[in-house]
């Protein structure tokens, strides 16, 4: 099967990390 990306797992991480300013993929505000 083909599976989107990111997984579930990365995006909850990325939120994780935006709430901390440590965000890697997405724009700086």
């Amino acid at each position: 099967t083909i599976h989107a990306h990111p997984t579930l797992a990365e995006g909850v991480m990325e939120a994780a990390e935006d709430v901390h300013d440590m965000a890697i993929h997405c724009p700086k505000k």
